[in-house]
């Protein structure tokens, strides 16, 4: 199972579960985390870290590891995703059209 999460909602790109996420990814086998969508508005001390999730993650023995954008999950999951591998892909929005891309991508190398 690939985990591929956005942090892009008002409280996923808080704080509020930065501990919680350890827990609801543990039945992953990777974990692809793309950088909060804007945080500009969100004073430093409560913003969500993408780096301090990944490193919880690996601590508990999981993959994770944590992306720029788009375009680099989608290279990272093209060149690892076999045929049975489920992607499960989590966002409140539209992730930079990684929807289309993925599948666009993954017809390519079928």
């Amino acid at each position: 199972i690939f985990a591929v999460f956005e942090p892009r909602s008002a409280t996923s790109r808080r704080k509020f579960f930065q501990k919680q996420y350890v827990e609801a990814f543990k039945d992953c086998s990777e974990i692809l985390i793309a950088k909060p969508f804007d945080q500009s508005k969100i004073e430093e001390k409560e913003r969500f870290s993408v780096d301090e999730l990944v490193s919880d993650l690996k601590s508990a023995g999981k993959s994770a590891k944590a992306f720029e954008g788009v375009d680099q999950i989608i290279e990272d999951l093209v060149g690892r995703a076999r045929s049975g591998d489920l992607v499960l892909i989590m966002s409140n929005g539209g992730f930079d059209g990684i929807y289309t891309k993925l599948l666009n991508a993954l017809g390519s190398t079928l």
